[in-house]
C-alpha cells in the first residue's frame, strides 16, 4: 500500500513538473500602429486582438514545403463566453497541397460554435509573425473560404510583429476584387 502511494506521488510530481513553461521567450507588448487605430476604436476589440496574437504565437504549424509558418488566432464572445481559438498551416510533404492557417482557424471556430455563430462572432483574424509583417493578403482559396464563412465586408486582418510588438490592421475587403473586374 505504501509503495503504491509513493508511486502515485512520484507520477503526480513528475506530471506537474512536465507541465511547466516550455519556453523562456516573452511575448511582446502589443501596440496598434498609428494607421491601424482607424479600424480598432473599441478597447474590448483591441484587448481581444492582443489575446488572439498571444495565442497565435504558439499555434502549431507544419510548413514542410514553404517553411512559412502561418499562425492565426481570433477571439470573440459567444453565449456570454469569451473564446480564443487558433489555427496553423500544415503542408503535405511531397505534394503541393496544404491546410492553410486561415482555413484551419475558421474550421476550429466553426467546430466550437457552429457556422452561424462563427459568421456573426468573428470580427478579425490575427496572424503572429516572428519578424516584420508583409502587405500580402490571403491566397485565393483562403479568400474564397473566408468570403463564405465570415462577414467578409467587415472582417479585419491583423498582423502582429513579434520583432517589435507593432500590430497592423487592414480590412480583408481591401484584397477582394469583384469577379467581373
Amino acid at each position: 500500500m505504501r509503495a503504491s502511494i509513493l508511486t502515485v506521488l512520484l507520477v503526480a510530481s513528475t506530471t506537474l513538473i512536465g507541465c511547466g513553461e516550455a519556453t523562456t521567450e516573452t511575448t511582446p507588448d502589443w501596440a496598434l500602429s498609428e494607421e491601424s487605430r482607424q479600424y480598432v476604436e473599441d478597447p474590448q476589440v483591441e484587448e481581444r486582438i492582443f489575446r488572439a496574437l498571444d495565442a497565435a504565437r504558439s499555434a502549431g504549424t507544419d510548413p514542410s514545403i514553404s517553411h512559412y509558418h502561418v499562425r492565426a488566432g481570433t477571439a470573440f464572445a459567444h453565449d456570454g463566453v469569451e473564446h480564443t481559438l487558433v489555427g496553423g498551416n500544415s503542408e503535405y510533404l511531397g505534394y503541393p497541397e496544404a491546410i492553410h492557417g486561415e482555413t484551419s482557424l475558421m474550421n476550429n471556430v466553426i467546430s466550437a460554435v457552429g457556422p452561424e455563430a462563427a459568421r456573426e462572432g468573428v470580427d478579425f483574424l490575427a496572424f503572429y509573425k516572428d519578424g516584420q509583417c508583409s502587405e500580402g493578403g490571403s491566397c485565393g482559396d483562403c479568400r474564397d473560404y473566408l468570403m463564405t464563412t465570415t462577414r467578409w465586408e467587415d472582417l479585419l486582418m491583423v498582423c502582429g510583429q513579434g520583432s517589435d510588438g507593432t500590430v497592423h490592421v487592414h480590412r480583408f475587403a481591401r484584397w477582394v476584387v469583384p469577379d467581373e473586374t
